[in-house]
């Protein structure tokens, strides 16, 4: 039955527990959200996408960054994006793999902040809407 699995695949079964990518992506944003508790939202402010992202490229990670901030004023924000992480990331998981799931809710990530980006370019472009001296 794994005979046809591409070598290095490793498909998550039903119970497998926290060794998932689910799990550990769950783990990691809690612990994200709790060390951002500590330094009273320091932490968010470096992870936060802002739209003028390309003018200072020492910033890009923020690309990815803030797929992983959370609202540190309400839990429930937290509670509510693992909740649905949880409840829909272990299906496309234990369907798709754990490497293939990883690579398609990081490049999720990353092309949410891209168009992010242009499209706050494109508004401010066009209707000034965006102060690009944040």
């Amino acid at each position: 039955d794994d005979e046809d699995e591409p070598t290095g695949f490793r498909p998550v079964r039903p119970g497998s527990g926290p060794q998932t990518i689910v799990a550990k992506l769950v783990i990691i944003n809690v612990a994200i959200w709790v060390v951002d508790l500590f330094t009273q939202g320091k932490l968010r402010e470096l992870l936060i996408l802002r739209s003028n992202v390309l003018s200072e490229p020492w910033k890009l990670y923020q690309l990815l960054g803030y797929a992983f901030a959370h609202d540190g004023q309400s839990a429930m924000h937290l509670v509510f994006n693992m909740f649905g992480l949880w409840s829909f990331g272990r299906q496309l998981e234990e369907r798709y793999g754990s490497r293939e799931f990883l690579r398609f809710y990081l490049l999720a990530a990353l092309l949410g902040g891209v168009v992010f980006v242009a499209v706050s370019m494109f508004l401010s472009f066009v209707f000034g809407f965006f102060d690009y001296d944040e």
